[in-house]
């Protein structure tokens, strides 16, 4: 075990409220774990074998943080997350209190998670993606699904949106907060979807492509009424 020297004077959660009170102190981590530049570790976060971090990091109270997981610089991630092994989580990211990221994600530059948010595994998460408070992602998602990005994704979700496996998500979406995806779906490019729009109950929960529109509550029960299923709604003309 290596010691490191934590400084805590300033360390704040994403809220700018203060985490710890005033002090200087020693806290004993894995030898194999790399720190950057004026990185902040809270006192109580659990960090595992060969772990990297950038500079600038905070970890808040409570963090779990298992092996072999790469952070790049000007990272914060909140209180009382949870992040398993094998994830490569890159520069500029903010995740909210209480998420959990499981294993082998990607997590682009300039992307924002909020509270309670959850990966499974092996999904990517583009350059400049917001999403709200309590989403869900099952496996092998990627959002956006156009490489490179230079500019902002214009990607974001908000609270408590849910997707299966296997969707993906193309540049200027945004999801309103309560829709629920199945699997296999295709979002196009400069797709608008408002609240409660889909449901992942309907017959048109999986394996469909949502072109560019404003979709709203009206085309999720259409779509229910005909019983679509690997249905394509083309931009309207």
């Amino acid at each position: 075990m290596g010691k490191t020297i934590v400084d805590l004077t300033y360390a704040r959660d994403v809220n700018g409220v203060i985490l710890q009170p005033k002090t200087l102190v020693k806290k004993e981590f894995p030898r194999s774990v790399k720190f950057g530049k004026n990185d902040l570790i809270s006192l109580t976060a659990n960090i595992g074998e060969n772990v990297t971090f950038g500079d600038n990091c905070f970890v808040g109270a409570n963090v779990t943080i298992r092996h072999d997981n790469y952070f790049g610089s000007n990272v914060i991630i909140d209180y009382g997350i949870k992040i398993l092994p094998f994830n490569e989580i890159r520069n500029n990211f903010t995740i909210g209190h209480d998420s959990k990221i499981d294993l082998f994600n990607v997590i682009e530059n300039n992307a924002v998670l909020g509270p309670y948010n959850k990966l499974n595994q092996h999904n990517v998460i583009g350059h400049y993606v917001i999403l709200g408070s309590g989403d869900q992602f099952g496996s092998f998602n990627t959002i956006p699904c156009r490489e490179p990005i230079t500019d902002p994704s214009k990607v974001w979700f908000e609270n408590n949106v849910t997707f299966g496996d296997f969707n993906t998500v193309d540049m200027n979406v945004q999801i309103g907060p309560d829709n629920h995806f199945g699997s296999y779906n295709r979002i196009l490019e400069n797709t608008s979807v408002r609240q409660l729009s889909f449901d992942s109950y309907d017959k048109s929960d999986s394996n469909n492509t949502f072109g560019a529109h404003k979709y709203d509550p009206a085309d999720r029960i259409l779509s229910s009424l005909y019983g679509c299923s690997d249905m394509e709604i083309l931009k309207k003309t």
